[in-house]
């Protein structure tokens, strides 16, 4: 009688992990999309999101083709969008909200795998999410133009996909990631890890790198090596960050930019370490191999969030915290349940404000350049400030 009851246990704990999928997801939805809408702005605030947006508006995909696996989409969305008279920052501008929705919704649902699969609860997935509302790197993806807030999203599918067992769909993934950013071939390594729990098939993960590879092969055929590794590839002058740097910028992005709502996250990791559990020691390993690829292989410009898809990626281990808290009275485990929540809550307001106030300044300074696109602009004018210039008044 045991196999039917252990036959029985694993069906009502499929049943149990579809039930709270649904509504799991839309309170991700339900915190993410007004936050979204309120900081919403039709302007850029960087010079690469300014450069990324008039290239597209302009309809030359290739012009930057070291990240044509996104702007050829984003070329297309925004003409379509154009159509019915949302101007192109606002179209690229909404092309990364909506990246971003589909990430976090992807990193709700690798915490509640990871939860279940160490013993914990399906609501617990939602720490996830949570802990990447409180950073400012995030919203800032998710307001502006850029590429790493996609990177981010086809980096989470690929992982999604392969723990999924379809090897075909995580193959795509990656090689997306790969061509929205070719430095992403280091971050490979780390997504294989996190998306073959132990004692899992390797065929699945096997083939996805073969799929990663053929695909990758053509495009790299298609728009030739130079697009990949010229003059605005991988091999661009004027790189800033070397590997301490990178770490230290990794660092940061914990420290200060999440502060105390990093909590669970380090609660979370430090509990996997404790407790040896074979599936979150795998995760681990995960983050730490995405950390090396992040600091040998794709940080290395000081203004690229380039962190951004490790950070994401490493946010599953807060669902591992709760853990922690069960294994104290039940007075004492309801407060600190309360203190998380209160400091996740506390987390978003401050990272929302904070975001708030660089995208009203975006967009004053968007109206300030606009009044004086009928004067000639002085010689010498830095690259950002030129791209900046020409979207504004391109817009007006």
């Amino acid at each position: 009688m045991r196999p039917v009851s252990n036959a029985s246990n694993t069906a009502a704990r499929v049943r149990a992990r579809g039930r709270s999928a649904g509504p799991s997801a839309l309170l991700v939805l339900a915190v993410y999309t007004p936050l979204a809408l309120y900081l919403f702005r039709a302007t850029e605030h960087t010079g690469d999101g300014a450069a990324y947006t008039l290239q597209v508006s302009a309809g030359v995909a290739l012009d930057r083709a070291v990240h044509a696996g996104w702007l050829a989409p984003l070329t297309a969305w925004t003409q379509l969008l154009d159509l019915f008279g949302v101007p192109a920052a606002g179209a690229t501008n909404a092309a990364s909200a909506l990246a971003m929705g589909l990430g976090l919704l992807g990193l709700e649902r690798l915490g509640r795998e990871l939860a279940r699969e160490t013993g914990g609860r399906a609501t617990d997935g939602l720490l996830a999410p949570a802990t990447a509302l409180c950073s400012v790197a995030v919203w800032d993806a998710a307001t502006f133009c850029e590429v790493y807030g996609p990177l981010s999203a086809t980096c989470i599918g690929a992982v999604l996909a392969l723990r999924s067992g379809r090897s075909v769909v995580a193959g795509i993934a990656a090689f997306a990631a790969l061509a929205v950013h070719p430095g992403a071939l280091a971050l490979l390594p780390g997504l294989l890890i996190l998306g073959t729990p132990p004692g899992r098939n390797l065929r699945p993960a096997f083939e996805a790198v073969v799929v990663t590879t053929v695909l990758a092969t053509a495009w790299v055929l298609l728009l030739g090596p130079s697009s990949w590794l010229g003059p605005r590839g991988l091999l661009a002058p004027g790189a800033d960050v070397l590997a301490p740097q990178a770490l230290q910028r990794a660092w940061r992005l914990l420290a200060r930019d999440l502060g105390i709502s990093a909590l669970p996250l380090l609660v979370g990791g430090l509990l996997a370490w404790t407790r040896r559990d074979a599936r979150g020691l795998r995760w681990l390993m995960g983050c730490g191999l995405l950390l090396l690829g992040t600091v040998l292989g794709l940080d290395r410009f000081s203004d690229n969030p380039a962190n951004l898809p490790l950070f994401l990626l490493c946010t599953p281990l807060a669902a591992l915290a709760p853990a922690a808290l069960r294994a104290f009275p039940p007075r004492a485990a309801r407060a600190g349940s309360f203190l998380v929540v209160a400091v996740l809550v506390l987390g978003i307001a401050e990272a929302t404000t904070r975001q708030d106030a660089v995208a009203r300044s975006a967009s004053k300074a968007a109206e300030a350049r606009q009044l004086e696109c009928d004067s000639p602009g002085p010689a010498g004018v830095p690259w950002r400030e030129r791209m900046l210039s020409e979207l504004a008044c391109a817009a007006r």
